[in-house]
């Protein structure tokens, strides 16, 4: 029996058409191919389509209701989907045993996520808010995720320098919560601290919309290298991913 389809797009950058135009050349292309019928309710299938600069992904949905809402029961303005948290966990290549930390860990996806899908893995996240942190607790309990939890801020982490082997962190934004004034203040000695907890040849994976100052502040500090950049589309703002590897101390850090 062949099975009812649909077919959803999203796209990102700059083209000379639009996302309804994308579904209906592939939903055209696979009724011509395979002779599935189309049904945009009550379908059997879905096929998902996602246009990145001109980098065209495809995947077919696999569950009948978004993952990204599975573990959590507390929510913050700006939560991001455990879809995603999970994506960036893994770009940190995390191993049983080490400790993974995000130091501003809102209602906690990011620890959660990396506890659940990684066991053996240390998962630790704070946050300035009270409020955020029992959110975060209360997501770990709902899910029985090994966590532990924190109020601290990042500028000022009580953590040993070097005692840390993976940074994930989705940065504050400056949209709906902050300002981009705001983050100017925040992200230098954020990204300071970082370096100094995060031991040598440690992974760090960041989540911003802050392309210049990310970028400024990485260009005049000799701690970080960057090994990659990824854009993501986080509803419907294009954010940057970098992927960054903590380097050994230069002669004169080492002297001061």
């Amino acid at each position: 029996e062949r099975p009812a389809f649909r077919v959803t797009a999203q796209r990102s950058g700059d083209h000379a058409y639009q996302s309804p135009d994308i579904a209906a050349a592939l939903g055209t292309g696979l009724v011509c191919r395979f002779g599935w019928p189309v049904k945009l309710k009550g379908f059997n299938l879905e096929v998902m389509a996602h246009l990145q600069g001109d980098e065209l992904t495809l995947g077919i949905t696999l569950s009948p209701e978004g993952l990204y809402r599975r573990e959590r029961v507390a929510w913050g303005r700006t939560a991001l989907k455990g879809s995603i948290a999970y994506a960036m966990v893994r770009l940190a290549r995390p191993r049983p045993g080490e400790l993974l930390v995000d130091p501003m860990c809102g209602v906690g996806t990011i620890p959660i996520e990396a506890a659940l899908a990684w066991p053996g893995l240390r998962c630790w996240g704070g946050d300035l808010s009270w409020s955020a942190v029992s959110r975060a607790a209360l997501n770990a309990r709902h899910v029985n995720a090994p966590v532990h939890l924190f109020r601290w801020n990042v500028r000022r982490l009580p953590l040993p320098e070097g005692s840390v082997d993976a940074l994930v962190c989705d940065m504050p934004f400056g949209r709906r919560v902050g300002s981009h004034e705001l983050n100017r203040r925040i992200y230098p000695p954020a990204l300071r601290e970082m370096a100094r907890v995060l031991r040598v040849d440690g992974r760090a994976v960041l989540l911003t919309l802050e392309k210049r100052l990310m970028e400024q502040i990485l260009r005049g500090d000799p701690r970080w290298r960057l090994d990659a950049v990824h854009l993501v589309n986080v509803g419907g703002l294009e954010a940057r991913l970098y992927l960054l590897r903590r380097l050994p101390p230069r002669d004169e850090e080492v002297s001061s």
